[in-house]
């Protein structure tokens, strides 16, 4: 669960565990997707299937994909790819989400996952 907030997040096997027990509800329009976005995970060299995701309206999720997208591409090249990748994911949820509803605890989730100091 996101901390502080009420969205479960599950990595792909274990949403497709839950969807084939039925102990997730299949319902219209809703469709699991990635906390990161889909084109920008292979630039971390993470595994799809090792990055949480959540159970999500498919036009918000196409949405917020969108603007993380968007903002990356309007970020300097010259900023070192991770910090873009990190600085896109602030951008578009904040974009997305309004103030004290989840922003948050979004990013305090993925920056504890996926952009830890070595």
């Amino acid at each position: 669960m996101v901390p502080g907030g009420t969205q479960w997040l599950y990595l792909p096997a274990r949403h497709r565990e839950l969807m084939q027990a039925r102990l997730l509800q299949n319902q219209d329009g809703v469709i699991y997707a990635p906390i990161l976005s889909r084109r920008l995970i292979p630039l971390l060299g993470l595994d799809p299937e090792k990055v949480f995701g959540w159970s999500v309206q498919a036009p918000i999720a196409e949405e917020t994909e969108a603007l993380v997208n968007e903002a990356f591409d309007k970020l300097p090249d010259s900023t070192p790819l991770k910090e873009r990748v990190l600085r896109a994911h602030e951008i578009g949820y904040k974009k997305w989400y309004p103030p004290g509803f989840g922003y948050e605890q979004v990013m305090t989730f993925i920056k504890a996952h996926y952009f830890r100091k070595a």
